[in-house]
């Protein structure tokens, strides 16, 4: 009986070994996968980031491009409703010319 006690002992001695064993390979694997996950993570981030940056750059762009049409747009306005004035005062300068020389 003695000798089947040994072996019983000896197999679970063994047995404990291997679940020593796999758990150690288990807190290795995990620990390996939080760090992959990690990583993995931390690029996702990185690479958003610079989207982002990017997405932000170009929206500025295109306002910076928006504001040169509306000068260009306001200046052109400008130009117009200064011909208009102009020949308007023009206008009547003539007739108050006209009138003064008819007034003579």
């Amino acid at each position: 009986m003695s000798k089947q006690l040994e072996k019983i002992m000896d197999a679970e001695k063994k047995i404990q070994k291997e679940i020593n064993k796999a758990n150690e390979r288990r807190e290795l694997l995990v620990s390996i996968a939080v760090e992959e996950g990690t990583n993995e993570s931390n690029k996702l981030h990185e690479e958003t980031e610079i989207k982002i940056k990017q997405m932000f750059n170009d929206k500025k762009q295109r306002i910076s491009e928006i504001d040169e049409e509306l000068e260009t747009v306001m200046k052109r306005e400008s130009e117009k409703m200064t011909k208009k004035v102009s020949k308007k005062i023009d206008n009547i300068i003539e007739q108050i010319y006209e009138e003064a020389l008819g007034s003579d």
